[in-house]
């Protein structure tokens, strides 16, 4: 976990300098418009890609030898399929006026599709080797592919809004190449019918519970900054502001503590961790909070040249409601591993409605500040009533 923690915070490092770029360059717009589009990408993903996840990593970490190459193939085959149909229907959204986009950048929607395809096949690369155990190999991807993200990046910046879309959507075109060679998923197969019945028996249940976290994250984000941008655009890029850098910095340790945890939360019962290392999660968002409370004023300004003062008082709000949402994250994990597909689904489906609710409420009301207050109620339920359910299932065992 130390490796991938230290890999994924060196590429974080260089996301913060291109979000430096993009405040200098474009201003609020382009701040609104670089999480509008990350959201979108990321709602994309949702099925394609962080929804295998999750079942790639339990399935290949609890796969037998001869079942690795089968599952393996299975799932970048079907993740690829499912790339093209979201990519479809994100190209429809961009363009429908449904959400906030500048016309502009209506021109250069189409690249979602290659994007999605080339994203999610870095994405799902990286879950097998995780779920091998091949972390030194992950985490020097993770840590070389950063440098290549940020000059992608830079590249296109200084063309403006439409420069923001390949700069985001087409990192994937140079990345893959790199995951295939380095992160070597091979050998690989076309899956037979059997094996397509087979993969879909053990998947099938995973995907269901990845699909509804992987949507509902983007989709909340993205109800968000639409309430917000009714209170003005530099109302939404002050909120986009704070939020981006505590996106950047709470996923990166959450991404982090779920590579690690699990694929051990899958496997046999006496290698399962206990309630003290899971304790990792919410401590580390503590620890990581209350410096970003400290030391806020002085991020916004090396994250933003000092375009975003007003954004202090919407950070510190932020880290707060991660510290509580972070004490959830294990039993989401475990959850997960234990393939709880009614529980699991019915705390997201619900969690999500409420948050939606609360936003709707509070944000007219209290301005971006409600964003934050709703994250905070929302994810403090989630862990009473996840918690209170793990501790009495039986059949979601962890060792002591």
């Amino acid at each position: 976990m130390v490796g991938n923690l230290a890999a994924t915070s060196f590429r974080l490092g260089l996301l913060i300098l291109v979000g430096r770029a993009v405040a200098q360059n474009l201003g609020s717009q382009g701040i609104v418009v670089m999480g509008q589009l990350q959201n979108l990408l990321s709602l994309g993903l949702a099925i394609p890609a962080m929804a295998l996840q999750s079942g790639i990593q339990q399935a290949i970490g609890s796969a037998q030898p001869s079942q690795i190459q089968a599952r393996s193939s299975w799932a970048l085959l079907s993740g690829q399929i499912l790339a093209a149909i979201s990519g479809l229907f994100l190209l429809w959204l961009a363009t429908s006026g449904f959400i906030y986009l500048p016309t502009q950048v209506h021109s250069v929607a189409w690249l979602f599709l290659p994007g999605l395809l080339a994203m999610t096949l870095v994405g799902n690369l990286q879950a097998i080797a995780g779920g091998r155990g091949r972390m030194n190999r992950l985490n020097w991807f993770i840590a070389i592919s950063g440098p290549l993200q940020a000059l992608w990046l830079f590249g296109w910046i200084h063309l403006g809004l439409q420069g923001l879309v390949p700069g985001i959507l087409l990192f994937g075109l140079v990345a893959a190449p790199i995951a295939l060679g380095f992160l070597s998923p091979f050998p690989l197969s076309l899956p037979r019918l059997d094996q397509w019945k087979e993969q879909a028996q053990v998947w099938g249940p995973l995907a269901v519970m990845g699909s509804i976290a992987a949507l509902s994250a983007p989709y909340l984000q993205i109800t968000i900054r639409e309430n917000v941008l009714a209170q003005g655009l530099d109302v939404a890029g002050a909120w986009q502001a704070a939020v981006r850098v505590t996106d950047l910095l709470f996923f990166t340790w959450y991404a982090a503590f779920a590579t690690w945890a699990l694929p051990k939360l899958s496997g046999p019962i006496a290698h399962r961790p206990g309630f003290g290392k899971l304790a990792l999660a919410p401590l580390g968002a503590i620890g990581l909070g209350s410096a970003l409370m400290l030391f806020g004023p002085m991020v916004l300004d090396i994250a933003y040249m000092g375009r975003f003062p007003e954004a202090i008082s919407i950070l510190r709000l932020q880290c707060l409601a991660e510290m509580v949402r972070a004490g959830a994250i294990p039993l989401g994990l475990i959850l997960i591993s234990r393939r709880a597909v009614r529980t699991y689904g019915a705390l997201e489906i619900g969690s999500t409605l409420l948050q939606i609710l609360l936003v709707r409420f509070l944000v007219p009301r209290l301005g971006p500040s409600g964003a934050p207050l709703s994250v905070a109620i929302e994810s403090a339920l989630y862990l009473v009533v996840a918690g209170a359910f793990v501790r009495r299932r039986k059949g979601l065992p962890l060792a002591l």
